[in-house]
């Protein structure tokens, strides 16, 4: 399986330097410029791509708020409409910051359950999440991670 990771920080290196694929690379496209999403899955030509790009800080995202909707929601649709013209599996690498508190039941959340985010890069992973999985695009996996750590 060909695997084309998005996103050069700590997850996609991770992806990259873990041995649970054989075929892996690791593109520095700029996510939010469609050609460049284009081009790199063209030359690659993956079976899977993982979108790990994102802008996390959530400080920065607060005071960089275009820039950050760019990369956390445009920069992933950009993605999908690429990986849906190639009928390319996208793992869409989230958050759960999207969720604030326990839950209803205090047993946390569900893929079910309407995103309570507390900050602005919160808001824009809940809204990047929302528009992806109303293309209903059948080969499309969102995870949510949470602190992620090596």
């Amino acid at each position: 399986m060909k695997v084309l990771v998005f996103g050069n920080g700590y997850v996609g290196k991770q992806y990259v330097a873990s041995d649970v694929f054989d075929n892996i690379a690791m593109s520095s496209a700029d996510i939010t410029k469609l050609s460049e999403v284009k081009q790199a899955v063209h030359e690659h030509n993956p079976d899977v791509v993982i979108n790990a790009a994102g802008k996390t800080n959530l400080e920065w995202c607060r005071d960089n708020k275009i820039e950050a909707e760019l990369v956390n929601i445009a920069g992933p649709l950009n993605i999908l409409y690429v990986c849906a013209q190639s009928s390319t599996t996208l793992v869409q690498l989230s958050s759960g910051c999207i969720f604030e508190g326990n839950g209803v039941d205090g047993e946390g959340f569900t893929e079910k359950d309407t995103p309570s985010p507390a900050c602005f890069y919160a808001e824009t992973k809940a809204a990047s999440d929302e528009l992806l999985m109303k293309t209903q695009y059948g080969k499309l996996l969102v995870l949510r991670l949470r602190q992620p750590f090596g």
